[in-house]
């Protein structure tokens, strides 16, 4: 069972807290005291995140999915409601898919999971690893070879959290962003470059029932840059949207 704590609120709807790579349940604390009473806080740290154990294999996104449903089970029966920043998203996107009739709404902050544009200079620094990884697994060249390719943060991946970064960046859910029915509020920052605000307006049209609010000069993690309007939207999203 993923690691998670609960700040009850009895009668009121639960709203799940999905974090971002590299977060953990910590991730979302900054609102216990803006909208307590209004709802029940679940604060989640995926497997492999905050205390939760890594899994035994690589996961995907669908792992990832069904872990939390696990978890969902064991704490209510009613359609819940997801925040979630950039990972958290791609978890809440494929949940949406696969378990439609859990879900009452979801609100996105800075989310991951559309495939970005690429540049030829990146294509080429990627055929030139795949190229030197073939060598190093022929025994013509030394494994140090592919020190400078990955960034800092990924080369302290566990050989299993690695695969399964893998696997989550290379899912475009795209189609799974089309089928989502229950309503879905983009909250992103302007100057985002992790993922760009034209992220954004493609999950607006791809989406049925959705509304971008824009945070001015915020980047990724716009819901702690602007804390205020933050706290607004998010009250005025889980009572009334």
């Amino acid at each position: 069972m993923i690691d998670y704590s609960i700040v009850s609120a009895p009668n009121q709807p639960f709203v799940f807290f999905l974090h971002g790579w590299g977060g953990s349940k910590e991730s979302f604390y900054l609102v216990k005291n803006h909208i307590a009473l209004i709802c029940n806080m679940v604060f989640v740290s995926f497997s492999g995140f905050g205390e939760s154990k890594e899994p035994e294999k690589p996961y995907t996104v669908e792992d990832y999915a069904n872990e939390l449903k696990e978890l969902i089970s064991n704490l209510t029966n009613e359609k819940v409601i997801f925040v979630c920043h950039s990972f958290g998203a791609r978890v809440a996107v494929k949940f949406a898919n696969l378990y439609p009739k859990l879900v009452n709404k979801i609100m996105i902050i800075d989310g991951a999971g559309i495939k970005p544009k690429r540049s030829i200079k990146y294509y080429c620094k990627i055929y030139k690893y795949k190229r030197l990884k073939r060598k190093v697994q022929q025994g013509k060249i030394d494994k140090k070879e592919l020190e400078n390719y990955g960034s800092s943060d990924y080369k302290l991946l566990s050989n299993v959290m690695k695969q399964t970064f893998v696997n989550i960046v290379n899912e475009d859910l795209k189609k799974c962003y089309k089928k989502i029915n229950c309503p879905m509020l983009l909250f992103w920052g302007e100057k985002d470059e992790d993922t760009p605000l034209y992220m954004a307006k493609k999950i607006k049209k791809l989406t049925k029932n959705s509304a971008l609010i824009i945070v001015k000069n915020a980047g990724h993690f716009s819901y702690l840059e602007d804390r205020i309007t933050f706290f607004e939207v998010l009250k005025e999203f889980i009572l009334n949207v």
